[in-house]
This record gives C-alpha cells, structure tokens and sequence, in this order.
C-alpha cells in the first residue's frame, strides 16, 4: 500500500548526481540544522548564504556550488519578515527562488498547528503549495521546523527524530539538500551553566544533533571580550570550524583582531573597512558599488567617496574609470573609527 503522506507527483529516488552545496562541510543531500537564539540573525545570515550560493561566492572562505534553485518556507512570521531579507538580496527576482508561508496562505487550516498527530502531513502539504514545484538539485530550507512539524514535543527525541527521518525522506525523494533553522533554548546569563557546545544548545532533544548531518550555530555578541557574532559548524566527516562575523546592516563581515592576524597588516577604520569587505573579489563599477552600500550599509554617496579614497591611499583598492577593484584582501585589519589607520601595530 502506498504511503498516503508521499504526494502522488513525488520525484523518483532514482540516483542523480549533483555537487556538494559546501564540498567537505555540507553534502549534497542531507539535513543539515543552523540553530540560534530568536532575534541573532539566522534568517539575515541565511539570506545572505543563499545569495552567495546563487552567486557561486564563498561562505566563511569555502568554496561552494550553486543549487538549480531555492524554495525557502518561512513559518515563524508573516512574509513581510523574511521576504524583505530575500528582496534584499534579490533572490525572488528571475525565478530561482520560491517562498511560502503558511501564515500568509488563507487556504491553510490553522487548526492545523494545535493538531501535533497532522505534523508530518502539515510538512508534506506544505511543500506541494511550491510553485513551480521542487525540482532536483534544489535546496530547500525550513524557518524555523519546530513546533510546527515536529509530531509532538520537541523534548520528546523519538519526536524529534521522526522528524528529522521524513526530512532525509524527502531529502532522498525530491533529491534536494534541506536546511532547518532551530532555536536555542533559553540561556543563562552565567556562561558557566551553559552548554560548552552551541550545538548541544538547541531548544528540546539532543536528537536534533543525533539525527542531523552538519549542525550549525550562530551566537550573540557578548562584549567587551566577544563583541562579534560567533558562527561555526560541526560537519560529520570533517574538523569543525568557528568564526568571528560583525553584523553591518544586512550583511555579515569578517572581523579580524590584532590577536587574529598579526603584526604587518594593512589598518582600516571601521566604515572604510564594511565597505571595503562588500567589494566583489571580481571587482564591481563604482555605479553599481554606490546602490549596494546606500541599500545595505545605508552609507551615502559622499560618504562612500570619501572612504574609496582612503581605501585607495591605503593601498587596497584600485580605481580606474568608474571601476574599484580589491589589491590586499589578506592585508586588511579592521579598527575603530577615529584610530589612525597608520598607528603602528
């Protein structure tokens, strides 16, 4: 007897091959869980990583490969939340992405979301509403999964499990790579009652590890001494890696410390330095450069002038008829506005 959860227009399991979304750290084909507190920026994290894949870009200096498309179902929010982050980074335009959220669906029973035994279906129900449907290759991303779909309580692990089982189902039947979006649970302010992993920190089972391919996190600033966003993940068959991000706007950039990089190394204020790191490694005409800083950075056209000027007698940018190019992408160290960029380090 067929399994009346699978839809009838399910793509076949047959193999096909497809490259790795992030080769060595996330596998083609997998469930892989990105977990944060509400509120530390997980879907502007996200949004952005999409970009990047779309793009072909590398994420915290990985290679990655670029996905036949993106479906990403929101469930926390209404769509005026997460779209405004996809309009930001124009994933909805052309067609590659597609976003669905049942909040916004007035066909959707919301009864539904008091019915813990209907999860599994409400998953399986929500994905048909994609349109175009899901195609091979694609990457799928859920935000948040729970409570929504999980088929009891998120403390529960066989809860928890059944879950994460009928998204590697679908992972396999859809032959896409799936990414669920977690919360963590509520924290203690004495950082020694927490967990020492931030994986072992997402709200409910352990099973959300145990049951997962690659787990990701995203931690809170916590100045003076941590006064950028840790993001690290935790692959299966590879050294896991944390690394220190500074939220500008609607991006992340990198940040580098003294401690980080060294002595010999290129100082940037910090404004110089947030638009210096939006620089495409292709280089992009100054134009084009002007659109992306007032829209993401709200940095005004005088303002990006003056610091491409300074970026430019540093030494780590060159200009040449309306196009601006990074020279010194390993030499930069951020500093604060108002430090002299050539104080000794």
């Amino acid at each position: 007897m067929a399994n009346p959860e699978t839809p009838q227009n399910a793509p076949s399991t047959s193999p096909q091959p497809f490259p790795d979304p992030i080769p060595d750290v996330i596998d083609f084909g997998t469930v892989n869980i990105l977990a944060g507190a509400p509120g530390v920026g997980k879907t502007t994290l996200f949004g952005e990583w999409c970009a990047r894949w779309r793009d072909g870009k590398s994420i915290c200096g990985h290679a990655t490969n670029r996905p036949t498309a993106l479906y990403y179902l929101s469930t926390d929010r209404g769509g005026h939340s997460t779209n405004k982050i996809l309009l930001r980074h124009q994933l909805l335009v052309n067609g590659w992405a597609t976003y669905y959220n049942p909040l916004d669906d007035p066909t959707f029973d919301r009864k539904l979301m008091m019915n813990a035994a209907q999860a599994l279906p409400t998953l399986r129900w929500c994905l048909s509403r994609f349109t175009p449907a899901i195609i091979p290759g694609a990457h799928l991303v859920i935000d948040p999964a729970a409570p929504l779909f999980v088929p009891g309580s998120q403390n529960d692990p066989r809860c928890v499990a059944a879950l994460l089982w009928e998204l590697h189902i679908i992972a396999r039947e859809y032959q896409i790579t799936i990414f669920v979006l977690a919360h963590f649970s509520k924290q203690l302010a004495d950082a020694s009652q927490r967990y020492m992993r931030p994986q072992d920190r997402i709200s409910g089972s352990g099973a959300w590890s145990g049951f997962s391919d690659t787990q990701m996190f995203m931690v809170d600033p916590e100045p003076p001494a941590h006064p950028y966003h840790q993001v690290g993940w935790n692959p299966r068959h590879a050294a896991p890696e944390t690394f220190k991000l500074l939220r500008e706007g609607g991006v992340f950039v990198p940040y580098h410390s003294l401690e980080d990089v060294g002595v010999g190394k290129t100082r940037v204020p910090q404004t110089a330095y947030k638009i210096f790191v939006v620089i495409p490694d292709e280089g992009i005409k100054t134009s084009d450069l002007e659109v992306i800083v007032e829209g993401l950075l709200g940095i005004s056209q005088a303002t990006l002038y003056r610091h491409l000027k300074k970026l430019e007698n540093l030494g780590v940018i060159e200009r040449d008829h309306g196009f601006v190019k990074r020279v010194a992408i390993e030499q930069v160290v951020m500093v604060p506005d108002g430090e002299s960029e050539d104080k000794p380090n």
